[in-house]
């Protein structure tokens, strides 16, 4: 249950309802005891009667029938006990009001009903009998009921406008599912149009080039040439899900399955025929991790291997360190070289994200990607030579 206070909690138009219905009532509790032809006992506690009626206004929107029923009953008992009058009737009336406009289910008014039917019962029991002839009874009664069919209206015209807004919302909703699918379409097109057919292309020429080599060729020559093909390979794989995701329309003979870490030591090979050395350190197998915390740590080292063959000047070994420590998964890639990542990227955004000066969009997809789940990552030169990174992720 929440611990703020009531009047913090209903709207701003309850706590001076609440004092201007009480002020009346105990305008006209004065009244009524000046006006009285016999002496009136213990008037506190009518003035108490009618304050108590009032007061339980403030609860109108959340319970309506229980506060209907308090407050035609502080009426029946300030008529039950003798007062003259009937001050507290103000307080019935916006009980009234509150039971017709905000009951949520239209069978709880009818249970209601019979508390404001046993309220004027009340009035033709002594000590101050009236008759249900007399304008004190049937005015009232007449002006509760059209009370009632107000408040009955406005709850009617509150649904109405609730409904055009839920309406006004699926609508919107749906144009912008719709544009969104628009705009998804567009980008696979430009995908398939522009990416694919390079990535085609390479892979091509790089299969002519495989039969094309001579046998007196450098191995290391053949080795990359074989690595490119399987990299275009795959790449063809993962872009064509994701044009099928980006349509739609996956299929199952298209739909690759996301990369866990065991691909690191594919990686690693992959890099390793480039001429580096590379020494991978995973976690204990066995631990069931996020399937998305995986993706995003294969792709930060991919990343950091593909800035160490690209970037990093006289590196020779690379080491890639995951390990799951304190409820995060920790990615740590560095090596011995002394170049640092460079790209397009502009200075201005480097710094912004806090990554070293003149990083490329590369150091800025993985700060996305690490932060979009939660998690850390610092990037830069480090103090023992070469350039590091390191992630965390949220377990």
């Amino acid at each position: 249950m929440s611990t703020v206070a009531w009047w913090r909690r209903e709207p701003a138009m309850e706590l001076p309802l609440v004092v201007l219905v009480a002020t009346a009532t105990a305008l006209g509790t004065f009244g009524e005891f000046r006006g009285s032809p016999w002496p009136v006992r213990a008037p506190a506690l009518g003035y108490a009667l009618g304050l108590a009626a009032a007061a339980a206004l403030a609860w109108r929107h959340r319970r309506p029938v229980v506060v209907a029923g308090v407050t035609v009953a502080g009426l029946a008992l300030y008529h039950l006990a003798g007062y003259p009058g009937g001050a507290p009737v103000l307080a019935v009336f916006v009980g009234c009001y509150a039971l017709a406009a905000f009951v949520v289910d239209g069978r709880a008014a009818v249970r209601a009903a019979p508390l404001l039917v046993a309220g004027y019962l009340a009035l033709s029991l002594p000590p101050n009998r009236f008759l249900w002839s007399s304008p004190a009874v049937w005015g009232p009664g007449s002006a509760l009921l059209v009370t009632a069919l107000l408040g009955a209206t406005a709850r009617r015209r509150r649904l109405d406008a609730e409904a055009r807004v839920e309406q006004a919302q699926a609508v919107a909703t749906a144009e912008v599912g719709r544009r969104m699918a628009e705009q998804r379409l567009r980008v696979a097109q430009d995908l398939h149009d522009v990416l694919a057919h390079t990535i085609s292309v390479i892979g091509v020429h790089t299969r002519v080039a495989l039969e094309a080599l001579d046998d007196d060729v450098p191995d290391s020559a053949r080795r990359s040439l074989t690595v490119i093909r399987s990299s275009t390979r795959e790449a063809m794989t993962e872009l064509r899900a994701t044009l099928n995701l980006l349509r739609g329309e996956p299929t199952e003979g298209d739909t690759a399955p996301q990369p866990t870490l065991a691909r690191i030591p594919e990686l690693a090979v992959r890099a390793e025929a480039a001429g580096l050395r590379v020494r991978v350190g995973l976690p204990e197998p066995g631990r069931e991790l996020p399937a998305l915390v995986e993706l995003t740590a294969v792709r930060v080292v991919q990343e950091s291997l593909t800035n160490v063959i690209r970037h990093a000047a006289g590196a020779t070994t690379v080491t890639v360190d995951v390990r799951v420590a304190e409820g995060e998964l920790c990615v740590d890639v560095w090596d011995d070289g002394s170049g640092a990542p460079r790209g397009a990227a502009s200075s201005g955004a480097a710094a912004g994200a806090g990554l070293p000066d003149g990083a490329g969009f590369g150091l800025l997809g993985m700060r996305e990607r690490v932060e979009a789940l939660g998690g850390r990552l610092v990037a830069g030169p480090r103090s023992a030579g070469g350039f590091g990174v390191s992630a965390a992720l949220p377990c």
